[in-house]
């Protein structure tokens, strides 16, 4: 059973999951997606389009827009990776090697639009490298350098 504290503001437009948990003073926007489960403990605010997993549990201030921001990068560059690939007849898949060099310039609040800028730096074989930007407004807001290696789907 979902349970909302009374003095949360949760718009109607948000969707709950099956047994989310709103704690006081928490602020839930109209394009939010809450998954089951989900825990948001006093003084949370989400807006702007966000959608978060199901058993996630979230604490003021908390790292969650540092862990956006470094997903979007990866899953960028994997993108790339993937349409670098195109016309191969064989399914891949990208895995996530590492991140260097991050760096967090400006906060991201919610509401913001961030913009991806992704660069490949190089591909061995297998292995590619990109330098990453996250800018809002065309501002820096964040920048690392990811590492992925591209494999073959095996059936």
């Amino acid at each position: 059973m979902t349970q909302i504290h009374s003095n949360a503001v949760v718009d109607p437009k948000a969707e709950l999951g099956e047994g989310v948990e709103i704690g006081p003073f928490c602020l839930v926007g109209a394009d939010v997606k809450l998954g089951a489960g989900v825990k948001l403990h006093s003084h949370v605010v989400v807006e702007g389009q966000t959608t978060i997993g199901d058993e996630t549990e979230i604490y003021p201030d908390h790292f969650i827009f540092t862990v956006l921001i470094i997903e979007g990068m990866a899953q960028t560059a994997g993108a790339i990776a993937v349409h670098a690939n195109d016309g191969e007849d064989e399914m891949i898949r990208v895995y996530f090697m590492s991140i260097d060099k991050a760096k967090f310039r400006r906060p991201v609040v919610p509401g913001d639009t961030l913009h991806y800028h992704v660069e490949k730096i190089r591909n061995r074989g297998t292995v590619w490298r990109f330098r990453c930007e996250a800018k809002v407004d065309g501002k820096l807001a964040a920048e690392a350098e990811i590492s992925a290696m591209v494999g073959k789907v095996e059936e």
